[in-house]
């Protein structure tokens, strides 16, 4: 079980360093992938990330799945107190619809989007979603070294803890 806490050394350095997107297929992916699963998060880079799922999930003729992991802390809006509504994540689904409007037109080909709200925090929602036969997509934020090593990254922790492929689409900039 240790040998699944450490990614091979040049997977690592890839993900931390890459100037294009990496995608890593483990072993016990499925293949073709049913759909893509992108993380949002109002960054730039998941937009990035937003940008290029579509691409492919266009490109291979799949839906595209939008996923924004929240808790009440990360709402979009005000707070009101007290614990999660259905009213809450539907304020997040329209967020995500918010977000994919600003990411401008994709594409002039019509691409079946879902859009889902987790009340969960962001590797734990990512994971539960995205199966083996899926493409997970994540922006990466480009936080190397210490830090990255010590706390890790919702990019990171799925790269470990994936169970079918993984993209990580690079800081934009």
């Amino acid at each position: 079980m240790v040998a699944r806490l450490f990614l091979g050394s040049v997977t690592d350095e890839l993900l931390h360093h890459a100037a294009c997107p990496v995608l890593v297929v483990p072993d016990r992916a499925y293949a073709p992938w049913q759909r893509v699963v992108v993380g949002l998060d109002g960054s730039e880079n998941s937009r990035a990330a937003l940008r290029w799922a579509a691409t492919v999930a266009r490109a291979l003729g799949i839906p595209l799945t939008l996923v924004r992991a929240w808790m009440l802390s990360t709402l979009p809006g005000t707070v009101t107190g007290g614990p999660a509504t259905d009213e809450d994540a539907a304020d997040v689904r329209g967020w995500l619809r918010d977000e994919l409007a600003r990411c401008g037109p994709l594409d002039e080909q019509p691409l079946e989007v879902d859009a889902l709200a987790v009340h969960l925090g962001a590797t734990a929602a990512l994971l539960g979603i995205a199966g083996r036969d899926d493409l997970l997509v994540v922006g990466a934020r480009g936080q190397g070294g210490f830090a990255g090593l010590v706390l890790g990254s919702v990019a990171m922790q799925c790269a470990r803890h994936a169970k079918g492929s993984l993209a990580v689409v690079p800081d934009p900039r």
